[in-house]
């Protein structure tokens, strides 16, 4: 109690503080390339434009030396770093010296570092979890909340931030949790259970199963005979009169018997909160819209980042018609991109060991895909639990992109396993627990490579001695 207290505390004290800037002042709001960041961003910008405060939105992959500097004489009086930050206070205050600097950020914190000009939001400082227990949309809701009690009704914004960023694993836990009670009471929002597909909602039943990626149902994914072939035998007939047939039209016990038979189609042992669960409805979208689930809404989000269209999904989160009609297209030639992809691994031989597996995709997977082409096979790849996946591809910059998955909950860090691997290196590396990701000079892959080899192989070691 006596941490929510403080964390609660120390977002009504950055709320009093920034209300103190001067509105003639202008605002630099530089967000993350990511579903989560892009969530938070959409939350500010609502919410400065209600306190009719001049910004400008800027989203990147990564915070550099370079663009750091550049922005001291760039006319902005105050920044606010979203969903990036924790991993580089020295970097900002070195280059931001007297400027009001915002930091909400749920990733570790790699040193403890208080300057006067900064206000460092991030629940790692406060004993609270950062990979479950409240993502950077949750902190920038929170503080948007505190400013004016009106912008609640964007809690449903930090909660697809926090779905984005992997928080919502059966239900949402902690401050999270607290989120939620909040969208209820103020109904925007309801929850219920079904089926954790996505477009369940939207689509028929059939092409669901068939575009199923996460998890990828062998013999179903990706093929519409497959899919209609798992309905019959289920005894469910995939057409109600001259429709097809939708999730809301199938009886209890058909439901039960469709789980039943994906989750033996699925390698290795899963319990039906894989495919089974919470489903979260945003009330003010119509039935058809696929904004209409939180989980799909993510989705979306997520693809517009791969995509490298960032300023699409904030318009979608805005409400912008033509940019949420924008965002749809833009999931979809994504889901095709990843499905190349996962044929691209599946045709190619990787760096095997005991715990861990190493994929220098090089320039064959987009730098902006690696990330989610990293998660899909650390949850629908039957790999054992603790196993670590390194994923790298090439930027046109001269660096290499790389992402770090665990496969299941275990009690490894893979975030501090990285940044040992990255360190020696003078890459870059943020994340959590269970993600995490970097940057490093691709002159640099060959060291890089041989660094995880050494450490992830002692850490095998150190586990089997444990």
């Amino acid at each position: 109690m006596v941490m929510h207290e403080t964390f609660h505390r120390s977002i009504q004290d950055a709320a009093s503080c920034f209300k103190e800037i001067p509105k003639d002042i202008p605002i630099k709001i530089i967000s993350l390339n990511s579903a989560d960041g892009i969530s938070a961003s959409a939350i500010l910008v609502k919410a400065f434009l209600k306190e009719r405060r001049q910004y400008t939105l800027s989203v990147v992959n990564s915070l550099t030396e370079e663009m750091l500097a550049r922005q001291l004489d760039s006319g902005f009086g105050a920044f606010v770093f979203c969903d990036l930050g924790s991993a580089y206070l020295k970097q900002i205050s070195s280059n931001l010296p007297g400027k009001k600097i915002f930091i909400f950020d749920h990733q570790q914190v790699n040193d403890f570092f208080v300057v006067d000009n900064f206000v460092h939001i991030n629940p790692h400082l406060h004993d609270f979890d950062g990979s479950i227990d409240i993502s950077s949309a949750g902190i920038a809701f929170l503080f948007a909340n505190a400013m004016n009690k009106n912008n609640v009704s964007m809690a449903y914004l930090a909660l697809v931030g926090a779905i984005g960023d992997a928080q919502e694993n059966g239900g949402f836990s902690s401050i999270n949790k607290e989120i939620l009670d909040m969208a209820i009471d103020e109904r925007s929002m309801q929850v219920s259970e079904g089926l954790r597909l996505f477009g369940i909602n939207t689509k028929p039943l059939y092409e669901v199963l068939e575009n199923s990626s996460a998890p990828l149902i062998p013999g179903v994914s990706g093929s519409e005979k497959g899919a209609l072939m798992l309905l019959k035998e289920t005894r469910i007939n995939p057409k109600i009169g001259n429709s097809w047939k939708k999730m809301i039209h199938l009886a209890d016990d058909e439901l039960k018997r469709l789980v039943d038979a994906i989750l033996r189609r699925i390698p290795g042992e899963h319990d039906e909160n894989l495919i089974f669960g919470n489903i979260y409805t945003l009330l003010g979208e119509t039935q058809q819209s696929p904004y209409r689930d939180l989980r799909e809404f993510a989705t979306i989000l997520d693809s517009c980042c791969k995509m490298s269209q960032p300023s699409i999904g904030v318009g979608a989160c805005l409400g912008n018609k033509k940019m949420k009609a924008s965002a749809i297209h833009l999931q979809m030639d994504y889901k095709k991109i990843l499905g190349k992809n996962l044929s691209w691994f599946d045709g190619n031989t990787h760096l095997r060991g005991e715990n861990y597996l190493i994929i220098n995709a090089e320039e064959n997977i987009r730098p902006t895909l690696i990330s989610s082409f990293c998660s899909i096979l650390a949850k629908t790849r039957d790999y054992l639990k603790g196993t670590i996946i390194i994923a790298m591809a090439r930027t046109d910059e001269l660096t290499t992109k790389v992402s770090a998955r665990l496969c299941g909950s275990c009690g490894i860090d893979v975030s501090e396993l990285l940044d040992a691997i990255i360190r020696p290196l003078d890459g870059e590396c943020s994340g959590h627990k269970q993600v995490a990701g970097g940057m490093i000079k691709t002159e640099h892959e060959v060291a890089f490579i041989e660094n995880a080899k050494k450490i992830l192989e002692r850490q095998s070691l150190e586990e089997v001695l444990c």
